[in-house]
């Protein structure tokens, strides 16, 4: 199942506020149940869950940032290039215009 969904963060004391903001159906009850058990059985629930996604999650940015480090776009694998721009210099990556990553310098 496939799902359109905005990059968007919404936390769950929000999510009542922001669904009722929709006035269109665009998903069957069937798909709504199958999204809402996936949801849950994500959820981080106590707390050596939550501790290993939060090593993840640094694990993750250890791993940017060393692959930034070594002059290496972390979303595509390409050379990262120094640049002048706007304002000021900034990195980003030589895959443009395919890949628009950039880091500032």
């Amino acid at each position: 199942m496939r799902v359109k969904t905005s990059t968007k963060v919404v936390y769950t004391v929000n999510l009542p506020k922001t669904i009722r903001k929709y006035n269109t159906e665009t998903i069957s009850d069937f798909d709504k149940e199958q999204v809402y058990f996936k949801l849950l059985s994500l959820n981080v629930d106590n707390k050596e869950n939550r501790k290993a996604h939060v090593q993840v999650i640094h694990n993750n940015l250890k791993d940017k940032a060393g692959k930034i480090d070594a002059n290496m776009c972390p979303k595509c694998g390409g050379s990262l290039v120094l640049r002048n721009g706007k304002y000021g210099q900034f990195k980003g990556c030589g895959n443009y215009p395919k890949c628009r990553f950039i880091v500032k310098s």
